[in-house]
């Protein structure tokens, strides 16, 4: 990812950040145990997802967006149901909102994908029978097929989806999208949808159109790759993609022959995930611009986005992988937008993705006046208690007062990466610290001069990572700017 780095200046001094709440334990499985890091965020976030109305869902984009946050709130609004169907639930903020909606009356139906909840280090599943939550492992037919969706359904009202997991990785780290719709019918949906994967109700074909905007797939009833086909072949000029895992043959098939009739097609895909095939070739080849991203935040981390972008008129979201088995065998889902403004976080959203993993800048999108910052310091002599804060000299950091700055959190899959993020106004000059907070109240400045940030002018989303440490020896160039 790309990293920005710091230059020697005059040294300030303070710093504050998310409490542990967790055993650190580096290398304890795939993702977060049923501990995990909260944040205790001293800058006040206003909760926008719940105003999100029919015709005018809201996309969140992770880990610019505060994903997490706005999830939970929407889960807070529960009165009566909460029906929840993702992949694996590990994060323990989202498992203690289950409980306490349960608690307070709501009817809380979850179902998790059977062989991940049977792997050691997920416990999620079990912590939710523990507290009486009807839980569901869910097993589709055929050896490989996974409950992959990432959906989440309350009162009837509000539907979640995207590829974002309920886990630490995703929330800190990943690159993810998560997309909140308000649209009765869509809701419908995807209630219904979940009850299916439960077996609460028999599985029906009811993919299609469900508003003017707005049309709806689930796989295994329906064949995903076919339904990208139909849209890829409609595509007349450009052809965005952000994709984790990208193995389908007709797919790949569809991309490459619009190519041929003249449709530019720009795709980033997941470095890790490109060796399981040879399509980012084959595209490449074809005349299509291949990104492969790495994000290298933690040792599970990813850039897991799902999305593509046709004519930048539409948009194709959902949990599906571009494979073989996530568009045929698996559970998974496929939501299909024609709405400008959802259009355009995600074209935001993919020129994040072209600057950060290429340094690429987009200049058909227009930039905007602020940037989202990832703050991310490797910091490995922390201990259950301490906190870690990035301040600095802009008021979004504390005006350099550690007990106002931005928290940072990790998780047992991302330790000894902490991140936490901020908004900074595109172009200015940012001089900051990495702090740790005792559990005494104690602050253990960074020794050395001021780090230094320089926000790209164009307003796209940056990535700071580098060693905890003396500032003159640790993560800064030898001349300054």
């Amino acid at each position: 990812m790309t990293t920005f780095v710091s230059f020697d200046k005059p040294a300030w001094g303070p710093f504050l950040a998310a409490a542990l709440a967790l055993s650190l334990c580096p290398g304890c499985g795939a993702d977060d145990t049923s501990q995990s890091a909260s944040s205790d965020h001293h800058t006040e976030v206003v909760c926008t997802a719940t105003t999100v109305t029919a015709g005018h869902p809201r996309a969140y984009f992770a880990p610019f967006d505060p994903v997490e946050f706005e999830t939970l709130c929407v889960l807070d609004q529960a009165q009566h149901e909460v029906v929840v169907a993702h992949y694996n639930i590990r994060r323990q903020s989202y498992l203690d909102k289950l409980v306490e909606l349960a608690g307070r009356g709501v009817d809380v139906k979850v179902a998790v994908d059977l062989s991940n909840a049977e792997r050691s280090y997920n416990v999620g599943d079990d912590f939710l029978e523990d507290q009486g939550i009807d839980i569901v492992r869910v097993k589709p037919s055929g050896s490989r097929s996974l409950m992959h969706l990432k959906v989440a359904v309350i009162d009837g009202e509000f539907a979640m989806t995207g590829s974002f997991n309920w886990n630490g990785t995703a929330a800190l780290a990943n690159d993810e999208n998560m997309i909140v719709v308000r649209d009765p019918e869509v809701v419908a949906h995807y209630r219904r949808q979940v009850l299916e994967v439960r077996g609460d109700t028999p599985h029906l074909v009811e993919g299609g159109a469900m508003t003017a905007e707005m049309a709806l797939h689930f796989s295994p009833e329906e064949r995903l790759d076919e339904v990208l086909v139909d849209h890829i072949d409609q595509a007349n000029s450009s052809l965005d993609v952000a994709m984790f895992t990208f193995t389908s043959e007709p797919v790949l098939d569809a991309l490459v022959a619009a190519i041929g009739r003249g449709v530019q097609v720009r795709a980033v895909l997941e470095y890790k995930q490109t060796r399981y095939s040879n399509a980012d070739e084959q595209l490449e080849q074809a005349g299509a611009l291949v990104i492969r991203g790495a994000n290298t935040i933690g040792a599970y981390s990813a850039m897991h986005q799902k999305y593509a972008i046709i004519d930048g008129s539409k948009v194709i979201t959902g949990a599906t992988n571009w494979t073989y088995n996530g568009t045929r065998n698996s559970d998974e889902d496929l939501l299909i937008l024609t709405i400008p403004e959802t259009t355009e976080a995600y074209q935001r959203n993919f020129a994040d993705l072209l600057w950060i993993y290429a340094e690429m800048d987009d200049p058909t999108v227009p930039h905007p006046n602020e940037a989202g910052v990832l703050f991310n310091a490797i910091h490995g002599t922390t201990e259950w208690g301490d906190r870690v804060v990035v301040t600095g000299s802009s008021p979004a950091l504390g005006s350099w007062n550690p007990w106002e700055g931005i928290e940072l959190d990790t998780s047992t899959s991302l330790f000894p990466s902490w991140t936490g993020h901020a908004v900074l106004p595109a172009g200015s000059e940012i001089h900051y610290k990495f702090v740790t907070i005792r559990p005494d109240g104690d602050l253990d400045w960074e020794p050395g001069p001021d780090r230094w940030l320089q926000i790209p002018e164009n307003g796209r989303a940056a990535v700071i990572s580098g060693p905890f440490g003396d500032t003159a020896t640790s993560w800064t160039p030898t001349t300054a700017p």
